[in-house]
């Protein structure tokens, strides 16, 4: 017996929330890899980031330089952790895909492409022009 019998005519609603919930299974295991990528990478810099100014004046320009950038890559790291601790929250709290914006669903694809996204394609491009334009 298969569960068109047993159910009868709820196949559709029982298949879509099959569907979700495998779906919401697969994004928060993406971003909880993302997470841990993320999170070993922060641990290393931290460990190996000690600045060697030992040598002459252009070792110590380049060891600030490149000291400079791994800190921006952390801060970008850090932003990157937060979105994903957001998406996590929003998946427990049953939002998650929903524009934060306009509340209209998010295609999958781009929640495939970029699990940790809180908006449609529509607002984001709205968001970044005004940020563009500085209004």
């Amino acid at each position: 017996m298969n569960i068109t019998q047993v159910t009868g005519n709820n196949l559709a609603t029982n298949d879509g929330d099959n569907m979700r919930k495998a779906f919401l299974k697969k994004i928060k295991s993406m971003l909880e890899t993302q997470k841990g990528e993320i999170e070993q990478r922060l641990e290393s810099n931290m460990k190996h980031g000690d600045i060697d100014d030992s040598g002459d004046d252009t070792d110590a320009v380049q060891a600030r330089i490149l000291a400079l950038a791994a800190k921006q890559l952390a801060d970008r790291d850090q932003l990157n952790i937060k979105k994903i601790a957001g998406a996590l929250q929003r998946i427990n709290e049953n939002r998650y895909g929903i524009c934060a914006t306009c509340e209209e669903e998010i295609e999958e694809n781009r929640l495939i492409a970029i699990p940790s996204i809180c908006q449609c394609i529509s607002c984001s491009e709205k968001a970044e022009l005004v940020r563009k334009r500085g209004f």
